[in-house]
Parts: C-alpha cells; sequence; structure tokens
C-alpha cells in the first residue's frame, strides 16, 4: 500500500458506460490529478493505515504537507483526449507516465483530482497484467473478456482472431507461467486490442519480442486509431512514434512540460533527456556506434581533456535551437585541458531518436586538430553550411580523442540538442532528409 494510495474523496474516478455525454467527443478527462508516493515501505504502510483511519472517521482524505519520504510523481496533471486520438506519453524515467497511465485505467486512485473516461478500456501496462499464471491461454482469454463485459459468444467469435495474432500457436493450452516474455506480450496485446476497446492504454510492452511483432503491432494500432479507438501509448520505440501518432505529452518530474505537435515533442523530450541525464545516450533503441571513422570508441581515459558543454549558434553566431531545412548550424563545444596536447581529433556524429546516426564527422578527415594548453579551456567550432534534415529532434554525440586512435579522452551524448521545424503543421516532411532534386520531363 503506498501512502495515500486507498485516500481521496477528493480523488474522484469515474468510470463511463459507455455511451457518449451528449455535446463532447473527449473520450478522457484529467482534471488537476496529483499522486503521491512514500519511499519507505514502513513508514508507506503507517501513512495508509492513518489515511483509511481519517476516511472511515469522515475527516476527509489528507491534503496537508508532503509527509517523511513522501515524493509527488504527478503534480497537478490536466489533459483530455478526444475520440480516435493517438497520444504519446513521453519523458525521462521517473517522470510520472506509467503512474498517470495506471490512474486513467484505475490500477491506482490519484489523491486528488478527477478522471472521467467515456468507453471500454483496454490496457497493456504491465507485460502479463491481468493474467492468471496458472490458468492456460485460452482460459485467460475468456477471463479478460467476461471483466471487459464480453459475453462467452462474443469472445467466442473473436477468439480465432485473437490466436491467430497473437502467433503462440498451440501454446494457448499451456499455463501462461510456462510462457517466455515475448509471448504474454504477444497474447496480452492481441487480447487487449481485439476485444473493441474504445480506448487502448499500452506501457513500454512493446519493447518485448521480436522487431517483426512489434511492426505488425504498431501497423495493428494504426488502423485502430483510423476506425476512430483512441490509443495512449507509452514506447522507448521512438522511431515509430510519429508513424502512428500526431499528438505528444512530454512529462517531466511529475508535471506536463509540453503537449502538442509529436515531432515537436519528440524534440522537447530529447532536450530534457540531455539535461536530465547528463548527456547520456538519448533513447535504449539507439545502440553505441560501431562504425566510427577511428573504429569503434574504447572507454575514456582518466585524466586530459573533458568536454564541458556544447551549444548550437546560427552561421551570426546568436545560440539556437530551432532551425529550418536547409539552414546552416554551427556546433559549439567548450573543452577543458588538463594537460598539453598539440594534435587532439574530434569525432562528431550526429543522431535523431527517430533514425538514430545520421552523419559522421571526423576532425581528421578535414585534417583538423584541437591543440590545447594545461589547466586552460578551449572552444572548438564546427560549422555545417546546409542542414538538409526534414522537422524533428537532433542531437549531437562527440567523441573526443588525443593524438592516436586508441586514446579516447571523453565521449559525450545527446549534446546541444535541436530541433527542425519548418511551420508545416500536419503536413510535416517524413523521412530523414531533404534531398536538392530538380524534375525534367524529355518529351
Amino acid at each position: 500500500m503506498n501512502s495515500q494510495g486507498q485516500s481521496g474523496q477528493q480523488a474522484k474516478l469515474a468510470m463511463g458506460s459507455g455511451r457518449d455525454e451528449p455535446g463532447t467527443d473527449s473520450l478522457i478527462e484529467v482534471k488537476n490529478v496529483s499522486k503521491t508516493y512514500c519511499r519507505n515501505l514502513q513508514k508507506s504502510l503507517r501513512y495508509g493505515v492513518q489515511d483509511i483511519w481519517r476516511e472511515l472517521t469522515f475527516r476527509g482524505s489528507y491534503r496537508g504537507e508532503l509527509r517523511g519520504e513522501e515524493f509527488t510523481a504527478v503534480d497537478d496533471v490536466s489533459f483530455q483526449v478526444q475520440k480516435g486520438e493517438c497520444v504519446a506519453l513521453l519523458g525521462p524515467n521517473g517522470a510520472g507516465k506509467s503512474t498517470m497511465l495506471k490512474m486513467v485505467n484505475g490500477i491506482l486512485r490519484p489523491n486528488s483530482g478527477s478522471i472521467k473516461i467515456r468507453g471500454r478500456v483496454g490496457a497493456l501496462i504491465e507485460l502479463g497484467t491481468g493474467f492468471n499464471p496458472i490458468l492456460t491461454g485460452r482460459e485467460n482469454v475468456f477471463v479478460n473478456a467476461s471483466v471487459l463485459g464480453f459475453s462467452r459468444t462474443e469472445t467466442e467469435e473473436k477468439f480465432e482472431n485473437i490466436l491467430e495474432f497473437s502467433e503462440i500457436g498451440e501454446f494457448i493450452d499451456a499455463p501462461v507461467h510456462t510462457y517466455s516474455s515475448g509471448m504474454r506480450m504477444r497474447l496480452g496485446f492481441s487480447v487487449a486490442s481485439h476485444l473493441a476497446p474504445d480506448l487502448l492504454l499500452i506501457d513500454e510492452v512493446l519493447a518485448v519480442g521480436d522487431l517483426g511483432f512489434r511492426l505488425k503491432c504498431f501497423e495493428h494500432l494504426r488502423m485502430k486509431v483510423a476506425s476512430g479507438v483512441s490509443v495512449i501509448l507509452v514506447s522507448h520505440i521512438i522511431a515509430m512514434i510519429p508513424r502512428l501518432c500526431t499528438r505528444a505529452i512530454v512529462f517531466h518530474q511529475g508535471k506536463i512540460a509540453f503537449d502538442g505537435e509529436v515531432m515537436e515533442g519528440v524534440a522537447r523530450y530529447q532536450k530534457i533527456l540531455g539535461l536530465e541525464k547528463g548527456r547520456k545516450a538519448l533513447a535504449s533503441s539507439l545502440e553505441d556506434d560501431l562504425d566510427s571513422p577511428l573504429g569503434g570508441e574504447p572507454r575514456p581515459q582518466s585524466g586530459g581533456l573533458q568536454i564541458l558543454d556544447a551549444r548550437t549558434l546560427t552561421t551570426g553566431g546568436v545560440e539556437e535551437e530551432t532551425f529550418q531545412t536547409h539552414a546552416g548550424l554551427v556546433l559549439e563545444l567548450r573543452i577543458s585541458a588538463g594537460l598539453s596536447l598539440a594534435d587532439c581529433r574530434l569525432v562528431v556524429t550526429l543522431q535523431s531518436p527517430l533514425s538514430g546516426d545520421i552523419s559522421i564527422l571526423s576532425s581528421l578527415k578535414s585534417k583538423f586538430f584541437v591543440k590545447t594548453d594545461r589547466d586552460s579551456e578551449s572552444v572548438v567550432r564546427m560549422s555545417i553550411d546546409d542542414l538538409p534534415l526534414v522537422d524533428g529532434a537532433y542531437s549531437f554525440r562527440v567523441a573526443l580523442y588525443g593524438e592516436n586512435r586508441s586514446q579516447l579522452l571523453d565521449t559525450q551524448s545527446a549534446l546541444a540538442p535541436f530541433q527542425i521545424l519548418n511551420g508545416r503543421g500536419k503536413s510535416v516532411t517524413r523521412g530523414v532528409v531533404e534531398l536538392s532534386h530538380r524534375w525534367q520531363q524529355m518529351q
């Protein structure tokens, strides 16, 4: 039990009967919702008992200051989701995304605020959630369907489609505890998506399983959205989000930092990651570069040089984070030197959370070397005259080498995040680059 987990006369979770209220297309209305947790189990149990006693004695829920070891996971969040809308929830780990999704699904109760849902909800929030491990896959399908209000006849009509989509074959009659994580994800997604929900909630589980099935799931979701089903999706497979979602809500420290067009939301998410994680790798789906022109990156050596800071500038030298396609860009690096070196080399990798590495630029190829003095700072600029990039979020990974290819002094990821926005709205160009081209008819 979490602190205040059962509290909340103020927390009114209104689950609709499936009929829409007149004059509204909102399937979900979240208003001023907050949720707190306690880091200490013993205190959490004690606070929970205190909160239950307050309600039993008609004194209402606890609404005071945070108690010892408590923290706010979701802080005064409000948003709406319309029918047929697919929304991505983005944010670093611990930002409140999963907690918000569990409150929408009714697994958790908010401490304050209200959540109204109109229609049936299908959820795949945690791997195997809702499955009884002792029952077979077949039995779990019928149990889940009955919970959602489907009759046995209705479930039997959909069963073959569920089984075919899940691709688990004869294992459907084996106990679920014998399933691999990928098999549980396959069956869970198939059940949640085929039982005709008005709202589908998915939290990160699509990262499990083989690539082919993940792509199949995303295509199935795209068809569901086209048919009018609303989807709220939390996923670290950033490359797939713009192909499915048109809107992104970015969480940061329990609050909504951005709510709008999906590509701009990905850019905001990337910037937050760069600030929060000290410029570590943007996404777990992006693998380390093994095709560096210097033959891959060994572990950085202690001491020597360090990349302190990076920022993007216009060609006029003005700091800027938003550019248009084919504009010029200057990457400025600030380097701290602990020793004197004459021939340092830089490898800059332009990255996108959608496409991974886009371009690798080596100062060695340009015959450019950084010279440093002991206990000093240096500023190095790299200019890109023409950015052919389309709308989206981008950043740099920078590796600083000494006088030979094995002497890696420092490497930093998610540096100087920036975005390309051309103001095209929903007609935004997809892909990675916009190539200069021309047309000609010969006859």
